[in-house]
């Protein structure tokens, strides 16, 4: 519920004040957070998409774009998403060249939960998206270490995102 009316002030004691201007400032906060988790919504359907594309593409053996892209989202923009996918590459590679180990950390993360990783042996396919579990084994960290990464990036990919004005 936002505040859509204009309340006369003069008429009211500093108590109803007070209570006004709180309401008004959870209201602020509230939508503040509500923008937060869509944009966190819209990082994780990029790395999705990031996973998707890299992941079948490899898979298939893809070397022409366009059919790639119709065939992985027939009803979308090509434009958008190869720009979506450009823009993601461009961070995850800003943290993979990162000399700070907490960042590489979580590119390899990004990459084996987005991505996957792909197996071809005698033509059969066993690529295959990793869970948490099976991340914090293959990395030697804890499960918690791992959504830790991915929340990190998640909040990595979202400012980057501020930055750029993509959204």
């Amino acid at each position: 519920m936002l505040v859509n009316e204009y309340v006369e002030v003069k008429a009211m004691s500093t108590k109803q004040i007070a209570n006004l201007i709180n309401l008004v400032e959870k209201e602020r906060k509230q939508a503040e957070e509500t923008k937060r988790e869509q944009l966190v919504d819209e990082a994780k359907r990029m790395l999705k998409a990031w996973g998707a594309v890299n992941s079948y593409s490899s898979r298939c053996g893809y070397k022409n774009i366009s059919s790639m892209f119709s065939a992985l989202y027939p009803r979308c923009d090509k434009i958008v998403i190869e720009n979506e996918i450009e823009f993601v590459e461009v961070s995850l590679l800003s943290l993979k060249n990162s000399n700070d180990k907490k960042k590489q950390e979580q590119y390899k993360v990004a990459e084996l939960y987005y991505k996957g990783f792909d197996v071809v042996d005698y033509g059969c396919d066993w690529s295959e998206r990793l869970t948490a579990c099976d991340i914090a084994t293959e990395l030697s960290i804890s499960r918690r270490t791992v959504f830790n990464r991915l929340n990190e990036l998640h909040s990595f990919i979202v400012s980057n995102i501020s930055n750029f004005n993509i959204i």
